[in-house]
């Protein structure tokens, strides 16, 4: 929740950078995709979801507690479906890059947006997919369809297996999937290959977009500071 002001609002897909130290000058900034709801007020509820991935995820975000003040510099990013209007929406992620694909999936769930979203997730087995019973309950909200790509599925798997390609994409795009907007976000590998198949399958490079942490501009920060109220592990 916000300290000494009124919170702020974001886009689906944006980030912000979290400081845990005493000031928001301390040298561990981590950019971090809100996992939350977009909401078009401030003063709701902004979530973010962690993946152990070293050591400021795995030694210092566990020792925060509730009540445990940060600081937030944000909100950054194009990388929103706010800003990029199409027939409908294919979201492709893996790993923790599955965050913002999340909350876009919510905000349109909120807002009772009708237009088709095709969310395609990878993952090393079936614990690794993140958010898979919350996304279940989505599809009740809004016209959502999941698929899940597994490079070592159990045994009762009846999904698709491997890595995403062309060929899996091909499989379950609608007729009309030129006329949708892409968005991918996950592990630099997915990420290459997406920008390889998508123009394959004749997709104009404007309605695709993906996100890269490493070429982000802090240019014009804004410092915020919370208290964090509830912690959300993987």
């Amino acid at each position: 929740r916000p300290v000494g002001h009124r919170g702020f609002v974001f886009e689906p897909g944006q980030f912000a950078w979290l400081i845990t130290g005493r000031t928001p000058f301390h040298r561990d900034k981590h950019p971090i995709s809100m996992s939350s709801c977009a909401f078009d007020d401030p003063g709701r509820d902004v979530a973010f979801t962690i993946k152990n991935l070293g050591d400021w995820s795995g030694k210092i975000v566990p020792q925060l507690k509730p009540g445990a003040r940060i600081w937030v510099d944000g909100p950054y990013g194009a990388f929103t479906p706010d800003r990029e209007q199409g027939f409908g929406y294919v979201l492709v992620g893996g790993g923790a890059g599955v965050t913002p694909l999340f909350s876009m999936c919510r905000t349109f769930a909120e807002r009772g947006d009708a237009r088709p979203v095709i969310l395609i997730c990878g993952g090393r087995d079936h614990k690794s997919l993140t958010f898979s019973d919350q996304l279940d309950s989505l599809k009740a909200k809004m016209n959502l369809t999941v698929v899940s790509v597994l490079e070592h599925p159990p045994d009762n798997w009846t999904g698709e297996t491997g890595y995403i390609t062309t060929e899996i994409l091909r499989k379950h795009l609608p007729p009309q999937y030129k006329r949708f907007q892409y968005f991918v976000c996950g592990p630099v590998p997915l990420m290459e290959r997406m920008e390889k198949a998508l123009p394959e399958l004749g997709i104009p490079a404007s309605r695709i977009h993906t996100e890269r942490f490493d070429i982000v501009s802090r240019a014009g920060k804004t410092m915020r500071h919370l208290i964090v109220t509830r912690i959300f592990w993987l």
